[in-house]
């Protein structure tokens, strides 16, 4: 979800409406968002299209918001729609967000049942006979156990992979989402 909170767009778009340029507008709303480094750079000269070129605040909404002021600063007009652009940008992130996090809890709910009730099953093993924890210093019991957590940790990791899976997926099939460098 984006960083940019709503007050900081609404303030900027007042300001632009009250007929600041648009760099003007975003140094006077940036406060302590993801806007200000963009901030500082404006204040000391400049330009909010140069600005743009390089942004990388970490937050794809506010990232956005900046290249769309660029383009408005250098067309002079449409800076008050990239406010707006942005913010219904934000909330469809959001929205997606929402979609992913409800599709995904079945999976990862199951995740962490799967992880959880063997740990649980040998902690009770345990409290109710105190002795069969010796048998985790023999050798069949070595042989056993590691092997056991092993496999409890590579099956947690796998189906936390499987899940963040399919957020990459989705974020990956935004045909405007900035390329992502290859791992």
């Amino acid at each position: 979800m984006s960083g940019l909170d709503v007050a900081v767009l609404v303030e900027l778009r007042a300001a632009l409406e009250a007929g600041l340029t648009p760099g003007a507008a975003l140094q006077a709303a940036a406060g302590r968002s993801p806007l200000a480094p963009v901030a500082r750079s404006l204040r000391v000269g400049q330009p909010v299209f140069e600005a743009a070129r390089g942004v990388d605040t970490g937050d794809a909404v506010a990232d956005l918001l900046v290249r769309a002021l660029g383009v408005a600063e250098v067309g002079g007009a449409g800076a008050v729609l990239a406010v707006e652009q942005a913010d219904h940008a934000g909330r469809e992130e959001a929205a997606v967000d929402r979609l992913l996090r409800s599709r995904t809890a079945q999976a990862r709910g199951t995740a962490k049942v799967l992880t959880l009730v063997p740990l649980c099953a040998w902690v009770l093993l345990v409290a109710l006979d105190a002795s069969a924890l010796g048998f985790y210093a023999t050798a069949p019991g070595i042989a056993t156990g590691l092997p056991a957590l092993g496999l409890a940790a590579a099956g947690h990791r796998w189906a936390r992979r499987i899940v963040e899976g399919a957020g990459r997926a989705a974020v990956e099939a935004d045909p405007l989402a900035p390329p992502r460098p290859a791992p």
